[in-house]
């Protein structure tokens, strides 16, 4: 590509390469994958674990996107004009940091919800009565 020309990458991808944003879809998965388990497998301390844990990654995006909007506000305030790039970096952040984040917990969310309530159903047998 010749020197001066701007690569156009989708915005999927753009996201992808954030710092943290595989990092925060990573633990959406790992806490969505053990809800699928505690569907399988109902246990009602556990999908209660799992369900509160499943707010982790939307407190992590949380303090990613103060901490952007701390970083934007110090760029905004400085005495000398900052590059477009500067911004970009700030902004990108800001994005990632809260998509990702709610990507991740509704996944997890989700799923450990419905364990929670699968595991507070009791079992039916095959005769039809519920199961102690």
């Amino acid at each position: 590509m010749p020197d001066g020309q701007a690569q156009q990458i989708s915005v999927l991808s753009w996201l992808l390469q954030s710092n943290y944003s595989l990092a925060l879809l990573g633990l959406g998965l790992i806490l969505a994958i053990a809800g699928i388990i505690l569907i399988i497998f109902p246990n009602r301390s556990a999908s209660v674990v799992i369900a509160g844990l499943s707010f982790l990654p939307g407190l992590i995006g949380l303090v990613m996107v103060y901490s952007a909007a701390t970083a934007f506000s110090t760029l905004a305030g400085s005495p000398e004009p900052p590059k477009p790039t500067e911004f970009a970096k700030v902004i990108n952040q800001a994005l990632y940091s809260g998509f990702f984040s709610l990507i991740a917990t509704l996944l997890a969310m989700f799923f450990s919800v419905v364990a929670l309530v699968r595991s507070s159903r009791p079992a039916k047998s095959r005769s039809g009565e519920p199961e102690n």
